[in-house]
C-alpha cells in the first residue's frame, strides 16, 4: 500500500502543473514523522511556500460558523486537500466502527450530501476493505451543488481509494442545492444504503438554516426502509443544536448510534513535506501550525424504519 501523502503530493502537484517526483525510503529525522520520502524535484519547497497563505485563508474561514470558503480557487483547494483533506477521510471509518451497523454483501450504494472531494469515499472504502470485503462493488452518487471539485475527485481521489478498495465503483455527481428553497429531491435517493452528511451543516447560514433543515426532512422522508443516515459534522454548538432539531423532526427514525463528541485520529502519519515545507510554528497565530493528529467532531447513525 502507498503512502497516502506521497500519493496527494504528487497528485496534487500534478494539478498545478509542476509534477514532483517522489521515491519512497528515505530516513526519518523528526519523531513522530513517517519515513521521509527523497524528492528529486527541487521546487518542492517554492510550490508548497507558494500555498501557505491559501492554507490561511482557510484556516480563517474555519475559525467561523457558518463556514465559507471560496473553493473555485484551485489553489485554495490544492491547499485545502493537503492541510485538510486527510483529517477528514478517518471520521467515517471511526463511526462506522463503533458499532456493526453496516451488513451489506456484494453491492453497496451510498450517496454524500455535498461531499466535495470526498475524502468519506477514502473513509468508506478502506473501511470495507478491511471490515466488509464481501462487498464487490461501491456505486456512489454525491449530491453537490459546485462541479469544481470533479478534477481532484477523479485524480485524486479516486487512486486514493484503489489504495485501499481492489473492488469495482462508480462515482456520479447529480448538481443538487441542499440550501433551494424550491429543493426537489432525486428519485436515485430511493436506491441508497447509506448517506452521509460529513462536514455540511457547519456551511449553512443562519438564514439558510430552515431551508437546509427542511430539505433534510424531504430527503429522509424518500429514503427507502432501512436506509442509514450518517451525520458527522465539527465541534460546534450550533451544529449539536442543528443535528438535536433535525432528528426531532424525522419520522419512522431509530437511533442506532446516539448523538456523541468523539475524538478521532486522523490515522494517517505524519507527512515530513506537509509539517516542514507547508506549515510555519512561527506563523501559528495565522493558522500555519502543524496540524494535531485528532479533531473532535459530533455524530449520530439513523436507520429509516
Amino acid at each position: 500500500m502507498e503512502c497516502e501523502y506521497k500519493m496527494l503530493l504528487e497528485k496534487i502537484t500534478d494539478l498545478l502543473e509542476s509534477r514532483i517526483s517522489l521515491q519512497q525510503g528515505g530516513d526519518a529525522q523528526t519523531v513522530g514523522i513517517c519515513e521521509v520520502c527523497k524528492c528529486e524535484t527541487q521546487n518542492i519547497d517554492y510550490l508548497l511556500a507558494g500555498l501557505k497563505d491559501k492554507v490561511v485563508d482557510i484556516w480563517q474561514a474555519y475559525r467561523n460558523y457558518p463556514v465559507q470558503v471560496n473553493y473555485t480557487d484551485r489553489y485554495i483547494r490544492a491547499a485545502y486537500m493537503l492541510s485538510y483533506f486527510p483529517y477528514y477521510i478517518n471520521p467515517i471509518y471511526y463511526v462506522l466502527n463503533k458499532q456493526v451497523i453496516l451488513n451489506i454483501k456484494g453491492e453497496l450504494n451510498v450517496g454524500f450530501l455535498g461531499g466535495g472531494a470526498l475524502p468519506e469515499l477514502v473513509g468508506l472504502s478502506k473501511y470495507i476493505a478491511l471490515h466488509r470485503n464481501s462487498v464487490k462493488n461501491i456505486n456512489t452518487t454525491v449530491f453537490d451543488v459546485t462541479t469544481h471539485w470533479d478534477t481532484e475527485r477523479r485524480l485524486v481521489t479516486e487512486p486514493l481509494v484503489k489504495n485501499y478498495y481492489k473492488g469495482n465503483y462508480t462515482i456520479d455527481a447529480i448538481p443538487t442545492n441542499l440550501w433551494d428553497e424550491d429543493f426537489i429531491v432525486h428519485n436515485s435517493i430511493k436506491k441508497l444504503d447509506i448517506i452521509i452528511l460529513q462536514n455540511t451543516i457547519n456551511e449553512t447560514t443562519d438564514e439558510g438554516t430552515k431551508i437546509f433543515k427542511n430539505n433534510l426532512v424531504k430527503i429522509w422522508d424518500k429514503l427507502s426502509e432501512g436506509t442509514i443516515f450518517i451525520i458527522i459534522d465539527l465541534n460546534y454548538r450550533a451544529i449539536y443544536d442543528f443535528i438535536k432539531t433535525l432528528t426531532q423532526s424525522l419520522s419512522h427514525m431509530i437511533e442506532l448510534v446516539g448523538l456523541s463528541k468523539d475524538s478521532i485520529d486522523s490515522s494517517l502519519p505524519k507527512c515530513y513535506f506537509i509539517q516542514e515545507k507547508l506549515f510555519d510554528p512561527s506563523r501559528g497565530e495565522d493558522g500555519l501550525f502543524p496540524r494535531g493528529s485528532n479533531r473532535d467532531y459530533w455524530n449520530i447513525v439513523l436507520l429509516k424504519e
